[in-house]
Order: structure tokens, then C-alpha cells, then sequence
């Protein structure tokens, strides 16, 4: 009797611990769609140690808008974009929002971006801790961004900003 017990002890151990361990996805929730219009760009003369080439690009405007976050883009902000030596773009942007009811929001984005224009954005938001727009302090973003436009370096990004949650 002993040994059935045991074995129905360890029968609910090994089921307990394996739905335990199993991996459960994060939940992504469309938080925003970041417009981003670019100014004339400059680069910073040559070949850099971590790349090819760093391209300084005004971000002169822009809008963003989503159910919970929405405003403009303020002409107060760059991208820093590093392309390395496979030709990946590695955005360094630095933004400044407003929102439609006038609380500001700076924005930091880092990632990779494809050739063709496609890429994977990690976005950090910091705005006043005592604000109606704390919320972002703790929010892990990442966004997929397109853009429009020809040349080396777009008119407009488009990024879809996904807020990431634990299920």
C-alpha cells in the first residue's frame, strides 16, 4: 500500500512540476502608432569602430495614436543610426511626445532594422512618476517598425508600439 501511495504522491509532483516549468507566452497589446517624419541627415564622416557609418537623422515631427496614447511627436528629437558591417541598421533614437492632453513623455528606441526597411524596436518611456502617465515608467514596449519613402534614409517611420505583459 506503501508503494501506491508513493507512486501517486510522485505522479502528482511530476504533473505539478512540469506545468510549472512549462513556458507561457507574454501578451502583446497595441499600445500606439508611432509616425515619425525625418529631416535631412549627416553622417559623422566615416567609418566608426562599431560599423561602417553613423548617420545622425532629425526627427522633425510626427504623430501618435492609440487607445490609451495619443499626441505629437515634438521636433526635438534624433536617431543615432549605427550601420554595422552586415548592413544592419541599429536605430538610437531619442524623442520627445506631448500628448493630446499636454503631459510630456520622452522615448528612447533601440533595435534592428532590415535593408528593405523592417525591424524590431525595444522603446523605453520615462514621464513624471506623479503624472496620469506613470504607467509608462514600468511598461516594456517593443515595436515593428516599416518605412516610407526612398533613399538611404526614409521620410516616415511607422512603428506599431506592442506593450508586453506576463499571461
Amino acid at each position: 500500500m506503501h508503494f501506491l501511495s508513493s507512486l501517486a504522491v510522485l505522479a502528482t509532483l511530476a504533473t505539478f512540476t512540469g506545468a510549472q516549468n512549462a513556458p507561457v507566452a507574454p501578451t502583446l497589446d497595441l499600445l500606439s502608432t508611432l509616425t515619425l517624419r525625418l529631416g535631412a541627415s549627416f553622417d559623422l564622416g566615416g567609418a566608426v569602430p562599431f560599423g561602417n557609418t553613423v548617420d545622425v537623422i532629425p526627427v522633425v515631427g510626427g504623430t501618435f495614436n492609440g487607445s490609451r496614447l495619443s499626441g505629437e511627436v515634438l521636433n526635438l528629437g534624433a536617431d543615432y543610426r549605427l550601420t554595422d558591417r552586415a548592413g544592419i541598421i541599429r536605430p538610437d533614437a531619442h524623442l520627445s511626445l506631448r500628448t493630446d492632453d499636454g503631459a510630456n513623455v520622452y522615448l528612447q528606441l533601440e533595435g534592428a532594422v532590415q535593408p528593405d526597411g523592417r525591424g524590431l524596436i525595444h522603446i523605453k518611456f520615462q514621464t513624471a512618476t506623479d503624472g496620469s502617465y506613470s504607467w509608462l515608467n514600468i511598461v516594456k514596449a517593443v515595436g515593428v517598425s516599416t518605412t516610407q519613402g526612398t533613399g538611404s534614409v526614409p521620410d516616415v517611420v511607422v512603428i506599431e508600439v506592442w506593450n508586453v505583459t506576463p499571461a
